[in-house]
């Protein structure tokens, strides 16, 4: 009887093709559902920055309602920057939220054109306000926050 010694130090071409068989078939499984939660991850990031601004906003109503008239703030959507700033005239630029350094600017404001939100003394609002926000990576998502007219209500919600 002969006695045959295989050193074996690597692997078989047959070896290869299903080690690479197998990671493309994880592959395959894994990829949709890395799709579905980068699109959920943008949803939760547009609703936690949509609660900001709400908070922002409640915090601008119940300042209103405190200040007198000349000291008023009013909520400005800054396109320049891709968010909103708190003025007192025109000039004032004392507060200032960015959206363009949350999330490597990917949300900001769509759609809604130039609006400027001042509260009256009484917690309504002086003109009637709804803002988009969207997200870059989920363009077809967009949250609304809309100021109730004679309520002054800030409502949160998802665009139908």
């Amino acid at each position: 009887m002969t006695k045959r010694n295989h050193s074996s130090a690597g692997f078989t071409l047959v070896e290869l093709i299903a080690g690479v068989g197998v990671v493309l078939v994880i592959t395959a499984f894994l990829f949709p559902a890395v799709t579905c939660l980068r699109a959920a991850m943008a949803k939760a990031e547009v609703q936690t920055a949509a609660e900001i601004v709400k908070l922002d906003l409640a915090r601008l109503q119940q300042k209103g309602m405190l200040a007198e008239a000349a000291d008023q703030e009013v909520f400005v959507l800054d396109p320049d920057w891709g968010g909103y700033k708190f003025i007192r005239n025109e000039e004032d630029d004392w507060y200032a939220f960015r959206f363009s350094q949350i999330g490597a600017g990917k949300i900001k404001f769509t759609n809604s054109g130039f609006p400027k939100i001042r509260f009256g003394s009484d917690g309504g609002p002086v003109n009637m306000a709804r803002l988009y926000l969207g997200h870059a990576d989920v363009p077809d998502y967009l949250i609304v926050i809309q100021v109730q007219p004679v309520t002054g209500q800030i409502l949160v919600y998802p665009k139908e």
